[in-house]
């Protein structure tokens, strides 16, 4: 191979596209700048998402600390339902998508506080299942589906006059 060498690869789908699928994983590590839990006395944080994809998505955080090479804790997202899930699968009918909405809304424990304080990664993990994964049957992926995700995170603040 010289400089001038290369490698094209390409892929032809057809969409609608069919396809199944059942705990398939995914794991992503997010740099992170530790917060001060002598400032922050609470924090909650509320998701709001829409998806038109027929599939959901499960997520926990793992908070990691890389000079004790060691997860400080972990956040499992839940919904109002107490169910492990961030993305509610869309229900599909002939070519009618009706999307998955959902809120969570989590307040972050004293214990996850301290671990945020010493946190200097976060690992994202998610699991995606299509909705009918347990039959074996597909699903169509249609070519202009989406998803759309709002965060919020409200935090109490407490300042010492003689900090400043």
């Amino acid at each position: 191979m010289t400089s001038k060498s290369g490698i094209n690869i390409g892929i032809f789908v057809n969409t609608p596209l069919e396809f199944n699928a059942k705990n398939v994983a995914y794991t992503d590590t997010i740099a992170f700048d530790s917060i001060s839990n002598d400032i922050v006395g609470r924090a909650k944080i509320i998701i709001k998402t829409k998806n038109y994809f027929p599939f959901q998505i499960a997520t926990r955080l793992l908070l990691y600390n890389s000079d004790q090479d060691r997860v400080l804790d972990s956040i499992i997202i839940k919904d109002a339902n107490g169910k492990n899930l961030l993305f509610q699968a869309a229900a599909q009918n002939g070519n009618t998508v009706v999307p998955g909405e959902n809120t969570v809304t989590f307040e972050l424990t004293t214990k996850a506080l301290e671990a945020l304080a010493k946190t200097d990664k976060i690992i994202l993990q998610g699991v995606l299942n299509t909705y009918n994964s347990s039959s074996g049957l597909g699903v169509l992926l249609k070519a202009n589906t989406k998803m759309e995700l709002d965060l919020s995170i409200a935090t109490e603040v407490s300042l010492n006059s003689d900090d400043l």
